[in-house]
């Protein structure tokens, strides 16, 4: 049993060494599985635990644990990252369902996001890293949806929820292509390349990387002559979203916004 404060490693036997090294090897489908079944981990969050029945159980586990492998050895060896890619299907199990279109996995970035983050902490990752890969496994399905049309508010706001990770995440979407399926796997790669391209574009015309409103919290107060409190907060998210949705705005266009939400106050008084 681990003192407090002391992290367990998830990675033992030269694992941990794999994860950020630029090599690949025989090492990953013994050390990565073992490691990640170790007793050390809670049973009931181990995506690679033994099933017993039926056979067609154990062949779902056995490529579960194949893709998640080659996911891994694709992505670039940064812990981080690696750590998404290793982490990033854990919500598969508990989310399957057979129907008439076969087999889905709805929303397992969701629920694989809440498991990283409880596995994480089991394992006393620095609470930062943890944060980190929880929230790029939760991301990691958006750009898929690309294919359905993004909005440049859309891309905006792909920036902004991945923040500092975006190169990372987007290297995870390229990495989870593991199909042997070529024409599958260039188109995925395409709207990635696209995606990628539109931000680019994005952020030659506006602060992309830097998103806030044209005033602060300390002018709305000033302006509305309020005291600091949730309120202020509520305002900034306003205005915040009025820049995700409509790109670059002036101050004097944000002052109109307050004047508009004072009277809305006033009417509702």
């Amino acid at each position: 049993v681990p003192s407090s404060g002391e992290q367990i490693d998830i990675l033992p036997n030269g694992a941990r060494a794999y994860m950020t090294s630029s090599g690949s090897g025989t090492v990953v489908p013994v050390d990565l599985t073992t490691a990640v079944a170790a007793s050390a981990i809670p049973t009931g969050l181990n995506p690679f635990s033994p099933i017993s029945s039926p056979s067609s159980h154990r062949v779902y586990v056995s490529n579960f644990n194949s893709h998640t492998i080659a996911v891994v050895e694709k992505a670039s060896p940064r812990l981080r990252l690696r750590l998404a890619a290793l982490f990033h299907d854990i919500g598969k199990p508990d989310t399957r369902e057979f129907g008439p279109g076969g087999v889905s996995f709805h929303h397992h970035e969701v629920v694989g996001a809440r498991l990283t983050k409880r596995r994480m902490s089991e394992l006393r990752y620095p609470k930062a890293m943890t944060e980190d890969v929880s929230r790029l496994v939760f991301l990691h399905m958006r750009p898929h949806t690309y294919k359905m049309g993004w909005t440049d508010s859309a891309v905006r706001r792909y920036v902004r929820d991945a923040g500092p990770m975006l190169d990372d995440l987007n290297e995870l979407v390229r990495s989870d292509v593991t199909t042997r399926n070529e024409k599958r796997a260039r188109a995925i790669a395409g709207r990635i390349d696209e995606l990628e391209g539109r931000i680019d574009e994005l952020r030659q015309q506006e602060e992309l990387d830097a998103m806030r409103a044209p005033i602060d919290g300390n002018q709305v107060m000033e302006y509305l002559g309020l005291e600091p409190g949730p309120e202020i907060g509520k305002i900034m998210d306003m205005l915040l979203e009025k820049r995700i949705e409509d790109g670059p705005y002036s101050e004097e266009e944000a002052l109109a916004m307050l004047d508009e939400w004072g009277r809305g106050q006033s009417s509702s008084d």
